[in-house]
């Protein structure tokens, strides 16, 4: 039997649970698949312990090395870093877990346990592995971790962070390219990567699962940008507008409510044939609503201005709404904002009539003119 010692103190990610733990050996088994699909992934709970596998994976000695992991330049996966296993292992450990690799392809079986090190001191992981064992029977997966002392109630926690282990509850619509919109109300703001729980965004109203190559994640996997993410959501509404009327009925409601989930649907639209499904919809919402001679404004300069000339009825909505309705085509049946200001108008006139003033006359216009403000 020979024992890997790994240089991870059981103090490290003090914030990580069972459920982070989980988390990362499901992303593992996801990545496996993704860059093999034949290495199919599997899991099993069985009110005691959860065994997670894959058909054809085989783990070697120096993945047990940080940063030993081969996925660093590969968008589709999750991981990145080379740390996931590892740090699982030892979370798991420290929650009083057992855990047993049964890691067939490689004609071993590895036993995770905490121990005192001699070499640092203080308490670490180890993995002691045996060589050649005899099965008793034909395995039918190469890969197979096994973690024993899980309860009920601690895997309702972990199932509640993982899409995977309850797709059957999950009602979705899925975005090619770029992952799913998630309907279900309550996972309003719950932002996953290929399944997994990575944090709560409340800007947003629905749920979202991203496809690894649209998300960059933190070292931690607990953190994403909100513009990296707000930009995908728009992304996947202005193409979701497009599949049927109630998704765009949908977006159009996120419009009005000044969602973040479509906050750049105007700055994204690399799908050129899909904006003017969005566009349009909102706009006829807005004429519906306001009326015929309704026009789209910003602020109260831009109100005002609308109000003076007397060539439609201003309506405040957000910049993100008026982008949309000005780009939109049934904006061209509608009286449009051209802004011209009081202040500008009599600046244009001052210029015309300039030769046909004094000096004085010139000057006490442009004293008048700078009252003005609007």
């Amino acid at each position: 039997m020979t024992k890997f010692e790994l240089s991870i103190s059981t103090n490290y990610v003090p914030d990580w649970g069972i459920v982070e733990a989980f988390r990362e050996l499901f992303q593992n088994a996801i990545d496996n698949e993704t860059t093999n699909p034949e290495n199919k992934m599997d899991w099993n709970y069985d009110g005691h312990k959860i065994t997670i596998s894959n058909k054809t994976s085989k783990l070697k000695a120096e993945s047990l090395l940080l940063g030993g992991g081969t996925k660093a330049d590969d968008e589709n996966t999750i991981g990145k870093h080379g740390e996931g296993y590892k740090i699982a292992f030892m979370v798991l450990l420290r929650n009083n877990k057992s855990i047993k690799v049964y890691n067939y392809g490689a004609r071993e079986v590895w036993s995770a346990r905490l121990i005192v090190s001699r070499r640092y001191g203080q308490q670490v992981p180890a993995i002691f592995v045996e060589k050649e064992a005899v099965w008793k029977s034909v395995p039918n997966n190469d890969l197979t971790i096994e973690v024993s002392g899980i309860t009920p109630e601690e895997y309702i926690a972990i199932q509640d962070k993982n899409l995977n282990l309850r797709q059957d509850t999950i009602d979705r619509v899925n975005i090619t390219g770029s992952g799913s919109i998630i309907l279900n109300p309550e996972e309003k703001g719950n932002i996953y990567v290929r399944g997994l729980f990575i944090s709560n965004e409340s800007s947003l109203s629905y749920g979202y699962d991203f496809e690894p190559s649209v998300i960059t994640l933190d070292r931690d996997r607990r953190m994403v940008s909100t513009f990296n993410v707000q930009w995908q959501t728009s992304l996947m509404w202005n193409i979701a507008a497009k599949m049927n009327e109630s998704l765009s009925g949908r977006a159009v409601k996120l419009v009005n409510e000044k969602a973040g989930d479509t906050k750049y649907v105007t700055n994204n639209y690399p799908y050129s044939e899909t904006k003017h499904e969005l566009f349009d919809a909102v706009a006829k919402d807005f004429y519906e609503e306001h009326g015929d001679d309704a026009i789209p404004v910003t602020s109260n300069f831009e109100y005002k201005s609308v109000e003076h000339s007397g060539d439609g009825k201003p309506v405040i909505v957000s910049e993100n709404k008026a982008s949309i309705i000005r780009k939109s085509s049934v904006v061209e049946e509608h009286t449009t904002l051209e802004v011209t200001s009081l202040r500008e108008k009599f600046e244009n006139f001052a210029e015309r009539i300039e030769g046909k003033l004094s000096d004085e006359e010139l000057d006490e216009l442009k004293e008048l003119i700078e009252q003005i403000d609007w």
